[in-house]
């Protein structure tokens, strides 16, 4: 039986360590996009536009160090490429350009069985959206 969720707010990726405060607990995780006003960045899809700004949503057994090792792939001055969404973000300048770090924002949520809340999470976006979250490579949720 899964635990309640326990969604925890909303923090900027732009601050140092801000993964300390993240349990090692498992869960599911969402990466936003800002504009400068603070405001989601409005994302344009196959079926219309996400107003949320959610770029990727991934998952974890422990999520402090997987957003630990989200941080540090995204570093300028970090080489390894540990991370789906941190490997695009250094990858693609223009994403980079689009969501400079100071406009990013992850949030997460504690569940014990992760990998099938990410998988749902997914699958509502695609249902809605016609495809997964721009940084996202693929979704094991099923089209219906």
């Amino acid at each position: 039986m899964d635990k309640k969720f326990k969604t925890v707010k909303k923090q900027k990726l732009s601050q140092p360590d801000f993964w300390k405060e993240v349990p090692k607990e498992e869960g599911v995780y969402w990466i936003y996009g800002l504009e400068p006003d603070g405001k989601p960045c409005l994302i344009n899809r196959l079926f219309g536009s996400d107003p949320t700004g959610l770029l990727y949503v991934g998952q974890s057994k422990d999520l402090r160090e997987r957003l630990r090792m989200l941080w540090r792939t995204i570093q300028e001055d970090y080489l390894a490429k540990a991370h789906t969404f941190g490997k695009k973000y250094k990858h693609i300048k223009k994403a980079r350009n689009k969501f400079p770090i100071h406009s990013l924002m992850v949030r997460f949520e504690l569940c014990s069985s992760a990998k099938n809340r990410e998988a749902k999470v997914l699958e509502k976006y695609i249902a809605e959206f016609g495809e997964v979250p721009p940084f996202n490579s693929s979704s094991s949720a099923s089209i219906n």
